[in-house]
């Protein structure tokens, strides 16, 4: 009993020493910061990488993010090239100059939503990791459990 007692207290002693201490991320002046550190989105996304919601969150927010600027720099090569057909003229089997401004005007909205929501996407996703910070070490938690088993009685540790 007495080795199983020990095992037991250094199996506890390990898994604390290891585990981090969770800070939280702030957002200040345009600028993420982990501790006294500015991050990126992917390091953000790494760090968040210890609860599953908040990495969801972050995961989709930045996808969107690089999908809107997409949309937004295929948006401006729209409208340059029809203000450029505009001004300069044409050939004749150039298309409409409007239909490239008018397209380019309606994928760059596309483009300023999508960053929209990823931004919010993202911010939510932040909001979630530092709600959870406090709470423990472990997303499950620690369990330790007392019973029976085919050998008498049995002790399980779960973290």
């Amino acid at each position: 009993m007495k080795k199983i007692l020990i095992l037991f207290g250094l199996t506890l002693f390990i898994s604390q020493s290891n585990a981090q201490v969770l800070e939280p991320i702030q957002f200040i002046d345009g600028t993420y910061y982990h501790g006294d550190i500015a991050v990126g989105r992917k390091t953000i996304q790494n760090i968040v990488m210890v609860n599953p919601a908040a990495f969801q969150e972050v995961k989709s927010g930045r996808s969107r993010i690089t999908w809107g600027y997409i949309l937004s720099g295929l948006s401006g090569a729209m409208i340059g090239s029809g203000v450029g057909s505009l001004v300069f003229g044409g050939t004749e089997e150039s298309l409409d100059p409007l239909t490239g401004i008018l397209g380019g005007t309606a994928v760059g909205v596309g483009g300023l939503l999508l960053l929209r929501s990823g931004a919010v996407k993202f911010t939510n996703g932040v909001e979630i990791y530092n709600s959870k910070i406090g709470t423990s070490y472990y997303p499950d938690g620690v369990s330790v459990n007392f019973g029976w088993c085919n050998n008498g009685i049995g002790i399980s540790v779960r973290f």
